[in-house]
């Protein structure tokens, strides 16, 4: 299966000016807001999500690839989950169903986190950017 959409729910979220969503913006298209049946966790400078049924929900961003082997390749590379990343990898890209708000399921590329999560934070609401803005309100008082 070679789906033609990419889902992202961490440093690559639009809200979050990460260098890399410049590159994503030449290569794909944004489609709308997103989400994926899973949980959400905080690794500490990024999160990682588990694709899970009934744990929830991870909020994201769904977008078209225009040149999806150039543009997997890159982001495989930027995950660490390339051939020329040292294991175990800390992601795996995956396929899962994913929702666009007003038009359904449809496949889409996720990066999901590969090693053990026991111990690590839970996002409980699924939703990165919120939890990165929480932080920083719980840092400033």
């Amino acid at each position: 299966m070679h789906p033609q959409h990419l889902f992202v729910y961490g440093t690559l979220r639009q809200a979050l000016g990460h260098p890399m969503l410049a590159w994503l913006r030449q290569h794909a298209r944004f489609v709308g807001p997103g989400r994926v049946a899973g949980v959400l966790f905080d690794l500490g400078r990024y999160p990682g999500m588990l694709c899970r049924d009934g744990g929830g929900w991870v909020k994201g961003e769904i977008w078209r690839l225009l040149d999806a082997d150039a543009l997997l390749a890159r982001l495989d590379a930027y995950e660490g989950c390339d051939a020329a990343s040292p294991r175990p990898h800390e992601y795996r890209r995956i396929v899962a169903s994913v929702w666009l708000r007003g038009a359904g399921r449809l496949p889409a590329w996720l990066y999901e986190y590969a090693l053990d999560t026991t111990g690590l934070p839970r996002i409980a609401d699924g939703d990165y950017p919120a939890h990165l803005a929480r932080r920083r309100r719980l840092a400033a008082s």
